[in-house]
Order: structure tokens, then sequence, then C-alpha cells
């Protein structure tokens, strides 16, 4: 393997224009995208998670993308067992892998490396899933608040995954999640480049909305009703994502209101995004018409 080759990290918020510059960045460097996307693991879930066509799929490799079911689950230690295997090939190749995706928790992980907090049993967490479907995830919200107050002030309220984890946690060890130490460095042997894009905070919101017309233009609507038939439910993984969990909210009966709840939850996430982008040490920011310019003068 070619350790010199290093891996390109390329950041962004929801719809701060990631694939257009990959594509772009695909026409000067041998690269092959290694997805960082917790939705777009899933066959079928294309318009929501705004997953690449098979046409752009087929310009450069890209990996991670459409390898479980619906109905199935995707940890983010899989992902970092996945990722991990996939750089490493793609170097042996001689190729520049290049993560991108909007899973933030996937990209601290691949970057960090997992924390030392015990691994997920399937047992515990199924109980704590149950729980949420019959008291609601505002109870075990509350719970955490009691159990882990600075961890809950971390996170949001809506964050059902890491609330559940959080949870998982304490009940498998006795011990809360901010008890065990998470890595602080990021790992050396990625050799990482690190970029992100800069977009105003207007300017996304109303890039976010454009986005999310675009998504029901293209069938959304459809593409919901047809993983329905097929047996898709609020309480699988892949239907808690945002652009999807919101059609199965009873609270919200027309498009028009399923479209807004979309849009502020996605903004909202947006938010959260750039936090995190933001925390992470040398990373060289560009608005999204230099970024490319950027990547190709500082990554190589």
């Amino acid at each position: 393997m070619s350790y010199n080759i290093p891996t390109i990290a390329l950041l962004g918020a929801t719809a701060s224009g990631k694939s257009k510059a990959i594509r772009t960045l695909s026409e000067s460097l041998n690269i092959e995208l290694v997805s960082a996307d917790s939705v777009q693991v899933y066959k079928h879930l294309d318009i929501g998670s705004a997953k690449p066509s098979v046409d752009e799929r087929a310009l450069y490799p890209h990996h991670l993308i459409d390898i479980r079911d619906f109905n199935e689950t995707f940890s983010v230690g899989d992902f970092y067992t996945f990722s991990n295997k996939a750089i490493a090939s793609i170097k042996k190749r001689g190729n520049v892998p290049l993560v991108s995706g909007g899973t933030t928790f996937y990209i601290k992980t691949l970057l960090y490396g997992i924390s030392t907090a015990p691994e997920s049993d399937p047992a515990i967490r199924a109980k704590i899933e149950e729980e949420k479907n019959t008291l609601g995830l505002d109870a075990l919200y509350k719970r955490l608040k009691e159990i882990d107050p600075f961890y809950a002030e971390k996170i949001s309220a809506f964050d059902s995954q890491r609330i559940t984890r959080a949870l998982e946690i304490y009940e498998a060890s006795g011990k809360k999640i901010t008890d065990f130490k998470a890595p602080s460095k990021i790992r050396s042997s990625l050799n990482v480049r690190l970029f992100a894009i800069d977009t105003p905070r207007e300017e996304l919101k109303k890039r976010i909305r454009l986005r999310v017309d675009e998504m029901f233009s293209l069938g959304l609507r459809d593409e919901i009703e047809t993983l329905k038939k097929k047996g898709a439910t609020s309480l699988m993984q892949s239907m808690k994502a945002i652009g999807y969990a919101e059609f199965f909210n009873c609270a919200l009966k027309t498009d028009e209101e399923i479209k807004e709840a979309i849009c502020i939850n996605t903004i909202k996430y947006s938010k959260r995004q750039m936090t995190f982008i933001r925390s992470i040490p040398n990373v060289i920011w560009a608005d999204r018409e230099n970024i490319v310019s950027v990547i190709l003068k500082y990554a190589v």
C-alpha cells in the first residue's frame, strides 16, 4: 500500500455543493469516493438521501452506497470498518480516497477512531427502542438528562440515535457515555487533508429549500409510498432519517407540511454539521466556487 497517498476529506453542510465539487475534482484526480452518509447506505432510499445517480456513479468509483437493505441496520462501527477497508484498497490501487458525506458522527469516528465505550448490545438496544416506541423519545431524553446532564446538553432532544446509544451504554456498563474517553487526536495513519465548503447561513437555507423542492419534484412522495408497500415502517433505522421520518409523522397532514418540516429539520441539522466541522483542527476552508482549486493546491 502507498501510505504517501493522502486521504482527502471534503466537508460541508447539506446542500453546500460537495457533490458538484467532487465531480469537478474527478476530472483532475483519480479519486474514489468513500461516502460518509448514513442514509445512502440503504438501497431504494434514493431521492430523499440525494444519492448520486447511476450515471454519476459511473464517472468514478463510489463506496458504501447501496450496501444495506432498507430493513437492515448499519452502525457507526460498521462504517468505521467498511470505510477503513475501502480507503486501504483505494490507496493500494494508487488512487486517491475522497471521504465526503453529511453524517458528522461517521466523519468524526473515521478521523479520531472508535470510542472505548462498550459495543452495541442487540438485546439492550431492542429494549430501549421498545421504550422509545411506547413512551416517546422525549421520555428517553428526560431520563438521559437525569443520568448525564452534561452530555444531554450537548446533543439535540430529537437526536434519537445518540440518545438511544447513551442510554444503551449506561445500561450495559453502569457508566455515563462521558465517562468513556473519546480519542482527541486525528489518526495519523489516515494521512488526511481536510477541506470544507464555507457557505453563508442565509444562502445555505435557500439552497436547502431548493433541494427539498427538487426532491418532491423528482417524486419523493412516490419513493416513500413504494417503500411502504415493500414493508417500510417508522420503526426501521432507515426510516428515522430526515426526509423519510416526516412522512410517518401523523401530525403532518399534507405534502406542504411535510416539505416544510423536512426543510426546518435539515436547516437545524446543517447548523450542527457546521458546528462540528469548525471544531476540527487544520481544516482549509473555501467557498463553493473555489473549493476545487484549493483542494488541488493543498492536497497533492
